[in-house]
């Protein structure tokens, strides 16, 4: 992704988290990015455009930084805490630097609910074929996988922090990896 536009996608992010999905406006991002109005409508042909490229990039972002953790040579359960740190923890410090959260949440339902759910498709697979490195047992590597997400969607609701997600998340990890 051009360098520019990258840094556009994080400018939108920003006013997003700070002002919400409806008292952002293009001429903001814009103005905030250095942009002239114009510029910004040449690479997305409006608010819900711009939105959508947003949240990809973020997920983008995220896959990147799961595949970099499960990559590691650090054992299975410290690399699958970590990832899910990695494709969890942002989205609860997102949650935490906005008054706009359930709005944001409706708005990124709505316009890229597909993708998030593919990105979800992905990093559950991604898990799960890190916790097939553990020896079988009568739960399959997928079975594992599902467990944890569980958890962790409901520990991502439930906690405060990130820190307090993290320990809850190592507890959960401790539980399935045994």
């Amino acid at each position: 992704m051009d360098e520019r536009r990258a840094e556009v996608l994080r400018t939108a992010f920003e006013l997003f988290q700070r002002y919400g999905y409806r008292k952002t406006s293009m001429d903001e991002v814009a103005r905030a990015a250095g942009l002239s109005r114009q510029s910004l409508y040449l690479w997305f042909d409006g608010k819900a455009a711009l939105f959508v490229a947003m949240v990809e990039h973020f997920l983008a972002k995220l896959d990147a930084a799961v595949v970099e953790v499960l990559a590691s040579e650090d054992p299975v359960p410290a690399r699958v805490l970590a990832a899910f740190d990695a494709y969890v923890g942002p989205t609860i410090d997102v949650r935490q630097a906005t008054d706009a959260v359930d709005e944001l949440l409706a708005t990124t339902e709505h316009l890229v609910g597909p993708q998030v759910a593919a990105s979800e498709a992905l990093f559950l697979e991604r898990i799960e074929a890190a916790l097939a490195e553990l020896a079988e047992g009568v739960v399959t590597p997928r079975e594992r996988a599902e467990v944890l997400m569980a958890a962790s969607k409901g520990m991502k609701h439930d906690r405060q922090d990130r820190m307090a997600y993290q320990e809850r998340m190592a507890v959960a990890v401790r539980a399935v990896c045994g």
